[in-house]
């Protein structure tokens, strides 16, 4: 990135600073809508993975939204 371009994000993006509230409902909403995500993705990998298999190594089908 030049020193121009980085000057001109600061000086149209320096001064935007959230409350602690404001912080607080964007992580009570992230953690929502990854929620959602989850109820809606995770089921067809859940389904797929058989619950156990003697003598094999276990699947890594996993559904991580982080």
């Amino acid at each position: 990135m030049s020193q121009s371009t980085f000057y001109k994000y600061k000086s149209k993006f320096g001064g935007m600073e959230l409350s602690d509230e404001e912080l607080r409902a964007l992580d009570s909403e992230n953690r929502r809508l990854k929620k959602q995500l989850g109820r809606k993705f995770c089921p067809q990998f859940i389904k797929n993975t058989p619950v156990f298999e003697p003598h094999a190594p276990p699947k890594s089908n996993s559904c991580h939204l982080n």
